[in-house]
């Protein structure tokens, strides 16, 4: 659920060229899923069904566009608290399923005091918005002023990804082994790993040891989660809108993370589901149509021609009536689809291929 950055892309791209790497990147098999878009308003009822159809591309053929669009410093929504460092980028989806609660409504809900919740980036079909400075604090993740700490387990780091327990009288345990770090507990009963988020607790291996993040427990969902939400981390909610094309703000998504990813010098496993803090089960619509890693799969493409292929001019050509002019698939119903990559390097060489989806 939470991984790093692969090499898979660096490595075609040395031994191949660049147009290899948007070869790899071409979704050769397309698909059709029936998803679930779920809203909050009318008890729920906004719900609705959509067919998901991706992109040619991993890569999202257009550029990265942000308005500013800033929370007044007044508001209580805006506290004005500095954070110690970033350690996530914490997604979100906005549960706000009717027609017309897109982006530029949320830039408008949350510059107007959000019901004193607040958020750095909103992203949907109708635009990209900044609400706040990255090094400011926002509400958004639901586990209060929990700041990201780490403290020392004791117990030896033998393996890189350590199975982790809690004891029956309330430590966690490590590879088996009991460390010095009490679990919390839900009023002074003593929960089991059954309890855990999805995404697990934050674990690091400094000096050889396992060192444990903060966590908590939420009564509200029932779960143990982590800390460092609110105090450590970017917010992005992003719109699940009724008429969006839900596929096209995902890729957005994509491309703001990888952005923000290279500027805040993190890996890929500082990307975080809202779940992950408070354990609700956000973002929802994503979550249940298990399309999180796919989303990562999106996320490390655009990174890597964010960093990797800064050089490069990068144009698409499409050569069927079903693909849009920045990758987006309009249907399946004229298949094969074809395209044309070209690619331009900084010695005005050009290369060109020509690519299929079935």
């Amino acid at each position: 659920m939470r991984r790093k950055f692969t090499n898979k892309y660096q490595e075609i791209f040395e031994k191949e060229g660049p147009l290899a790497v948007f070869k790899e990147f071409n979704n050769e098999k397309l698909f059709e899923k029936q998803i679930r878009v779920y809203g909050w308003e009318d008890s729920g009822n906004s719900s609705y069904d959509y067919n998901l159809i991706p992109s040619v591309s991993k890569y999202l053929f257009e550029k990265l566009e942000i308005k500013e669009a800033y929370i007044d410093p007044k508001l209580e929504n805006r506290p004005g608290i500095i954070k110690e460092s970033t350690k996530y980028i914490t997604i979100h989806d906005t549960a706000a399923a009717k027609p017309g609660s897109g982006a530029v409504s949320h830039m408008k809900y949350v510059t107007n005091g959000g019901n004193g919740t607040s958020w750095h980036y909103t992203i949907g079909n109708d635009g990209t918005f900044k609400h706040l400075p990255h090094e400011e604090v926002a509400y958004h993740a639901g586990d209060g002023s929990r700041c990201y700490t780490l403290e020392n387990s004791y117990v030896k780091a033998t393996t890189l990804n350590p199975t982790i327990d809690i004891s029956s009288d309330g430590y966690y345990i490590l590879n088996n082994e009991k460390t010095k770090i009490i679990a919390p507990t839900n009023d002074g009963v003593i929960l089991s790993k059954d309890y855990f988020n999805d995404l697990g607790i934050e674990i690091k291996i400094i000096n050889d040891y396992y060192y444990l993040g903060t966590t908590w427990f939420s009564k509200t969902y029932n779960l143990i989660g982590n800390g460092g939400g609110n105090r450590n981390s970017i917010g992005i909610e992003s719109c699940i809108d009724k008429g969006s094309d839900i596929y096209l703000t995902w890729q957005r998504l994509a491309k703001l993370v990888a952005y923000l990813l290279k500027v805040e010098n993190l890996d890929l496993d500082a990307v975080v589901q809202h779940h992950y803090f408070s354990g609700k089960d956000c973002p929802k619509t994503m979550r249940h149509a298990q399309m999180w890693d796919h989303f990562l799969d999106l996320v490390e493409a655009e990174y890597f021609v964010l960093t990797k292929m800064t050089n490069y001019e990068i144009t698409i050509k499409p050569l069927s009536q079903n693909i849009k002019e920045n990758g987006r698939v309009i249907s399946l119903e004229s298949l094969p689809l074809k395209y044309e990559i070209i690619i331009k390097d900084e010695n005005n060489n050009i290369f060109k291929d020509i690519l299929i989806c079935n």
